[in-house]
């Protein structure tokens, strides 16, 4: 017999994180606990069927003393996460971006889609300039017309791997994904997508889906992924704000899918969580047990 207890929680923020058309001041979400013939589990989850899933998740895989991700058929693996810097001011961005990679981060998310082009073009050019970074993602978060799309493109000057994530409405991705060299990602938080029909039905141009557990559940992950590589996409496994406890199980969901690309860095906005928080976390290795995972920071070089 099992038992679950769950209970909303509010989280603050050590400053308001910003993307295009919206805010976060505060992160409201539940937090579960989960008992299965006296094994523990726990769970955090923006909705309430998120956190109880993660929690039982959780609490099968301490009873058998495995990983997350061996309960769901693959072996512990280090997940490699890109740094996110936000609609920030340029000097903001390019303290954030050192910051980022002097920790141990070597792929780095830049938000674009504010209110005012010339201030991406800058919030951009700041983090470039910062540190020698792999890879780039500019997230758009729907933000961003073709034309504008274009022009920061054009402007770009970076030597790395290149990605465009959900740069612009869904009625504009086909146009972008035709015209542009950059693999384009489709986020199924910003579509509301739970299956991979609803992603075909505006994204099929797109490369990359970007799954996120807060909005398809974990399971729902595992699913998603392998119809979307059925479909001949790439799979990235994402985040929204929230704690450092859910952040790690989607590490280790990234390494049951064997993720291309992961972004799992929603616990660094936060002043406050529901577990230990360790900050900076560019490389987690999934060893468990349940969801659990060791934080690696590589040196600059």
């Amino acid at each position: 017999m099992g038992s679950l207890e769950t209970e909303p929680v509010s989280l603050s923020l050590k400053r308001p994180f910003r993307i295009s058309g919206r805010e976060v001041r505060r992160v409201r979400g539940y937090w579960c606990t989960c008992v299965i013939e006296g094994n523990s589990g726990r769970g955090f989850g923006l909705r309430r069927g998120i956190a109880e899933e993660m929690a039982t998740l959780d609490a099968v895989a301490r009873r058998y003393d495995e990983p997350l991700c061996r309960v769901w058929g693959r072996e512990p693996a280090s997940i490699e996460s890109f740094a996110t810097v936000d609609l920030v001011g340029a000097e903001q961005a390019e303290k954030l971006a050192r910051r980022y990679y002097l920790r141990g981060y070597r792929k780095l998310k830049v938000k674009v889609g504010g209110d005012d082009l010339k201030r991406d073009l800058e919030r951009v050019e700041a983090c470039v300039k910062s540190a020698e970074f792999d890879a780039l993602i500019l997230d758009g978060n729907e933000g961003l017309t073709v034309e504008e799309v274009f022009r920061l493109l054009d402007f770009l000057d970076f030597d790395g791997d290149v990605y465009l994530e959900h740069p612009t409405p869904p009625d504009s991705l086909e146009e972008v994904c035709e015209s542009c060299e950059a693999p384009v990602i489709v986020d199924v938080m910003d579509l509301g997508a739970r299956s991979i029909d609803d992603v075909l039905d505006v994204a099929e141009p797109c490369d990359i889906v970007n799954i996120k557990t807060q909005e398809v559940g974990f399971v729902g992950g595992l699913r998603l992924a392998r119809d979307a590589r059925e479909e001949g996409f790439k799979v990235m496994v994402g985040c929204a704000v929230e704690s450092f406890s859910s952040i790690s199980a989607a590490a280790h969901l990234a390494a049951a899918v064997e993720a291309d690309l992961c972004d799992l860095d929603g616990h660094l906005f936060l002043d406050e969580d529901v577990v230990s928080n360790p900050g900076y976390a560019p490389v987690m290795v999934t060893e468990g047990p349940g969801w659990e995972v060791r934080v690696e920071r590589p040196k600059p070089a």
